[in-house]
């Protein structure tokens, strides 16, 4: 999941070498922190949250094949 979220990410953004995305189990839901440079915020999120909610459809539509839940949260990179 980490490396599908990457590809997509990577896709959108100017400068795809300052994407981090880091995983963690929170409770048995796998949590996935995008972080991008504060000016590459505005594409992940996109206009009123268009595009990282479809980046959260993908993902709960992947990990539902695997029975899994996921959540996906966008982060500025310090």
């Amino acid at each position: 999941m980490k490396d599908f979220l990457l590809k997509i990410v990577t896709l959108i953004v100017d400068n795809p070498e300052n994407v981090e995305i880091l995983e963690e189990d929170e409770e048995g839901i796998k949590v996935y922190t995008i972080s991008v440079p504060e000016e590459e915020m505005g594409r992940i999120i996109g206009k009123g949250g268009k595009v990282v909610n479809a980046i959260r459809c993908l993902a709960r539509l992947k990990a539902s094949k695997n029975k899994e839940k996921v959540m996906v949260r966008v982060n500025p990179k310090s």
